[in-house]
C-alpha cells in the first residue's frame, strides 16, 4: 500500500479544493488514509493536525472540521507538501 509521491503532490490540493467546496467530510477518507501506517511519514506537526482532524472527523464533531482542515493545508504549504 505505498503510495507514490504523485500522491503526496496531489492530495492537499485536493483537499483544499473539498475545502472551498465545504466538503469537509468527503475530505476525512483522504486525511484518513494519510495515517495509515504504511504510507509515507509526514512531518510530526502536519501529522498531528491530521490526528486530530481525524479524530473529529470519526467523532461525528463536524463542526471543527472545516477549521482544522484549514491548518493541515497551511501546515502542508508549509512544510513543502502542497
Amino acid at each position: 500500500m505505498k503510495s507514490s509521491v504523485l500522491y503526496y503532490l496531489s492530495i492537499f490540493p485536493l483537499l483544499d479544493a473539498l475545502l472551498q467546496k465545504n466538503e469537509t467530510n468527503e475530505a476525512g477518507k483522504y486525511v484518513f488514509f494519510l495515517l495509515h501506517p504504511k504510507t509515507k511519514k509526514l512531518p510530526p506537526l502536519l501529522t498531528e493536525k491530521l490526528k486530530t482532524y481525524t479524530s473529529a472527523w470519526v467523532s461525528g464533531n463536524i463542526t471543527d472540521l472545516k477549521d482544522l482542515l484549514s491548518n493541515i493545508i497551511h501546515e502542508a504549504k508549509i512544510s513543502g507538501y502542497y
